[in-house]
């Protein structure tokens, strides 16, 4: 196998490679963001999540090189599919299900919270998104505005409880094989945060139907079903992503881009979620 045949669909924080025998992905970090923070993020990942089978194997990891080995992913990416309405909401079920089944696997999170994600806790992790939000605004009134609300929406958050999660659970990182979710990728955004930080950050992605998977999440017990509003959970997944794209590449979004993701993450999605069933 050729060097060209052993790349993978690259992401924007690490370069992604197949063995020669097609079984096994190497994966090295960039300078896209901190190295060493995003290899001892995903290890964390696999070191409390590991025993899921909703991952891939950690065959090896290689901190000198900022690398790791897993077993390949089955089947292929959901981004790659085009579903209808009736594939969709079925998707989106079993994608919710086996996100929780995946995070009800882990052990003591203070273990992992200590030895991989330097004791940096879900009100710390809340704090340091708004502090980045408000003292590197776009530079436009409208923007502002957006950014604003952003910033209290985060500020209404508490902390009861701790959940190892990750920022990232779009379709490029989860695997569908038989027409079921196999398998989620990387976690090298993975941080201390909390459920109903988590079902924020899963109705966010535009992919999936808001409806169902707010019910898979609400019935497992990850989102109170009542009495709690989750649009401010929904306003921090998005102002944490800005938060994470300013401490890689340190340049605040344009006013043209905040609007765009707010209409498509926020304000779209909710109206997803109120919407009658179809």
């Amino acid at each position: 196998m050729n060097d060209a045949s052993r790349r993978l669909p690259q992401g924007g924080k690490s370069e992604v490679t197949l063995s020669d025998d097609g079984t096994l992905v190497r994966k090295a970090y960039n300078d896209n963001g901190e190295p060493t923070g995003k290899y001892r993020r995903e290890v964390g990942f696999y070191a409390h999540y590991g025993a899921s089978g909703l991952i891939p194997d950690l065959v090896d990891s290689i901190p000198e090189e900022r690398a790791i080995v897993l077993t390949r992913a089955p089947g292929i990416r959901c981004r790659d599919l085009q579903p209808d309405q009736d594939l969709r909401r079925s998707l989106s079920a079993d994608y919710a299900e086996r996100v929780v089944d995946l995070l009800t696997i882990g052990g003591d999170v203070r273990t992992v919270k200590g030895r991989y994600y330097d004791n940096v806790g879900a009100r710390a992790y809340r704090d340091r998104v708004v502090t980045i939000l408000d003292r590197h605004p776009p530079d436009s009134r409208r923007a502002d505005d957006i950014v604003t609300r952003l910033c209290a929406s985060s500020s209404q958050i508490t902390v009861a409880d701790e959940i190892l999660i990750k920022l990232d659970w779009n379709a490029s990182n989860v695997f569908v094989d038989g027409g079921a979710v196999r398998q989620f990728i990387d976690f090298e955004q993975a941080f201390i945060g909390t459920r109903e930080m988590l079902t924020g950050i899963l109705l966010h992605n535009p992919f999936w139907c808001a409806r169902t998977v707010f019910a898979v999440l609400c019935r497992r017990g990850m989102f109170p079903a009542s009495g709690v509003d989750v649009v401010p959970f929904v306003d921090f997944a998005l102002a944490a992503v800005i938060a994470d794209a300013f401490e890689r590449n340190g340049r605040p979004w344009s006013e043209h881009r905040l609007e765009c993701a707010y209409q498509r993450h926020v304000v779209d999605r909710m109206a997803e979620l109120s919407a009658s069933p179809s």
